[in-house]
């Protein structure tokens, strides 16, 4: 069932969406667009396998309805179908796919990089959630790729508001550091420090 589901959005929900979501479009060779609006056989089942995934990981069936398109109801009524499929022999289909999907989904879980940085975290919210971040998968060369095009260049300008912020706090404890010792106090020094930890976290 088809329905607004707009919500607020649920911290990393989006993300674990789009990397279960190119898992199944890998295995099953569907666009996504026919994830999303297909209602014959098996389509369901393949956003029930999704579902399940992200059910695993603590969502609610609310968000993830919000992400495959359809209520909450919808989202448990899959999940208990998809159990059943599973259990039933004659959906050998459902169960292959199942399968390959579980295999893919270790094989890239492995191959899972360390957690983006905050700033590298800034530029993909910036750019938002039309790119799924599978270069190996797409048919658009990452060079030619205009979200991480817009990407890149907001990376290359935050980097650069991050040099001069640094040089910035830089000439102020160079600046302040004999005042400082003058008058006794550390308190800007100490301030100067706890920005400088602040910037270079956000690297």
């Amino acid at each position: 069932m088809m329905t607004d589901t707009s919500i607020t959005p649920v911290p990393g929900l989006a993300d674990d969406f789009r990397f279960h979501l190119d898992i199944i479009l890998q295995v099953t060779g569907i666009t996504e667009e026919e994830f999303y609006s297909s209602r014959g056989y098996p389509a369901p089942y393949y956003r029930a396998i999704v579902s399940r995934s992200l059910r695993e990981k603590g969502y609610s069936t609310a968000s993830i309805g919000s992400c495959i398109h359809r209520d909450h109801s919808t989202v448990i009524h899959g999940l208990r179908s998809l159990k059943d499929a599973l259990d039933n022999p004659t959906f050998g289909t459902i169960k292959r796919i199942w399968d390959e999907y579980q295999a893919l989904k270790l094989t890239m879980t492995e191959q899972e990089g360390p957690q983006p940085a905050k700033i590298e975290e800034m530029a993909r919210q910036f750019v938002g959630n039309h790119c799924r971040r599978r270069c190996l998968s797409c048919y658009i060369p990452a060079d030619n790729c205009r979200y991480r095009q817009d990407e890149r260049v907001f990376l290359a300008g935050a980097k650069a508001q991050l040099d001069l912020l640094k040089s910035t706090v830089q000439k102020l404890r160079e600046l302040t550091s004999q005042c400082s010792l003058i008058c006794g106090r550390a308190d800007m020094q100490e301030t100067l420090a706890t920005i400088e930890g602040e910037l270079s976290n956000a690297e």
